[in-house]
């Protein structure tokens, strides 16, 4: 049996409320029913997407992942804008962009994930990694007037890391909490 999964960096309520105001605002969007809107108690920042997992691999991502949150530290981001990927003119994933405030402590661990998941051959994407929460997918052409979705910056704090359990709905994602790491202090 396998399990469809993937490594989060857990958002504190106020993220959530302000992707839930943000979503509320693309969903009026004139072309909003091309958009898959992400619900606001669901947004994370994903930090690899694992795809489907035998229940060993789970067990031991469970014990990599309880090593290595040992030596990374919570850490302050800011989240500062609306954008999308690949771009603003063709979006095709629309998130709130998360910078982090001093070093770069969520990127540092996540490049030591994506080490450790190559030496137990679980496959990771190699193109380049940015902290963001995915807010809405796009599902056809459309535009989006970015500079009317301006947010004033919310500074937050990532204390926790979760290997989570996707299951996939008609409706939707449903996102189930495997195991939790908590970043050292």
């Amino acid at each position: 049996m396998t399990q469809r999964c993937f490594i989060a960096a857990i958002v504190p309520p106020p993220v959530k409320e302000l992707a839930g105001r943000v979503i509320d605002d693309l969903a009026k969007i004139p072309q909003g029913n091309t958009l898959k809107l992400v619900r606001p108690e669901a947004v994370h920042i994903t930090m690899h997407f694992l795809g489907d997992l035998t229940d060993e691999q789970v067990t031991e991502i469970q014990e990599m992942l309880s090593a290595l949150t040992d030596h990374h530290h919570r850490t302050q981001l800011i989240a500062d804008r609306v954008s999308a990927f690949p771009n603003e003119r063709t979006p095709r994933v629309i998130f709130l962009n998360c910078q982090e405030q001093k070093e770069d402590v969520l990127s540092s661990a996540q490049n030591s994930l994506k080490t450790a998941l190559r030496q137990i051959n679980v496959p990771v994407e190699e193109r380049h990694w940015q902290p963001h929460v995915t807010l809405a997918r796009a599902t056809g052409p459309m535009k989006i007037n970015f500079p009317s979705l301006k947010i004033s910056p919310l500074l937050f704090t990532v204390s926790e890391i979760q290997l989570m359990q996707s299951n996939l709905h008609s409706w939707g994602a449903e996102y189930k909490t495997i195991a939790s790491f908590p970043l050292a202090l």
